[in-house]
């Protein structure tokens, strides 16, 4: 996966979300210097400017050899974090359950988005 590749699945996905009114910029980053711990990527956004950033954690850093990561899906996941930003409080990381609750609904979502575009393979 190159920079490059990563732009054109953000462009991809923007469109297919409707959230094209959004200035979204996308990066590989190495996991040391994302904001989050343990993540495969993050999504960091300004409603009232409809600008964010995505940060998806550089191949490198991905350790977890009993599973492939999926760009795809990370990069969906996080824009979905965009596309539902006014349905969900902006606090909702401080509730443990609730952030959980949701990052769950965005990887479903996202999954399925992906199968339904791969034809059911992920």
């Amino acid at each position: 996966m190159t920079d490059k590749d990563l732009v054109e699945l953000k462009n991809y996905w923007v469109k297919i979300l409707s959230i094209e009114d959004w200035e979204v910029l996308i990066r590989f980053k190495r996991a040391e210097k994302m904001f989050l711990e343990d993540v495969q990527g993050e999504c960091r956004f300004n409603f009232i400017s409809r600008q964010a950033i995505v940060n998806i954690i550089d191949p490198l850093d991905w350790i977890d050899i009993e599973f492939n990561q999926d760009f795809e899906k990370t990069v969906v996941h996080e824009l979905l974090h965009i596309k539902f930003s006014e349905a969900f409080d902006e606090d909702y990381n401080e509730d443990i359950f609730k952030d959980r609750l949701i990052h769950r609904l965005l990887n479903d979502l996202a999954i399925s988005l992906v199968l339904a575009k791969k034809g059911g393979k992920l």
